[in-house]
């Protein structure tokens, strides 16, 4: 997958997940099938500070390398 596509899906990642808990959130109350849809998303999914960083971990060598690119050129 190339660097878009990987950043798009983690900005996906975060957006879907905070929409998720919004959802959740609307009536006021978290029931205990919305418990455990939170508990299941946070052991199968990283936080989003992990995805964040990996967001710019990914931006970063992506920048480096096009420095590195135009320099050699």
């Amino acid at each position: 997958m190339n660097a878009t596509k990987q950043i798009a899906a983690a900005f996906n990642s975060i957006r879907d997940d905070a929409q998720s808990m919004v959802n959740q959130l609307e009536d006021g109350k978290i029931d205990t099938l919305e418990r455990m849809g939170i508990f299941w998303m946070k052991v199968t999914r990283e936080t989003s500070q992990a995805v964040s960083n990996k967001i710019k971990k990914t931006y970063n060598e992506v920048t480096h390398d096009s420095r590195d690119r135009s320099i050699g050129s």
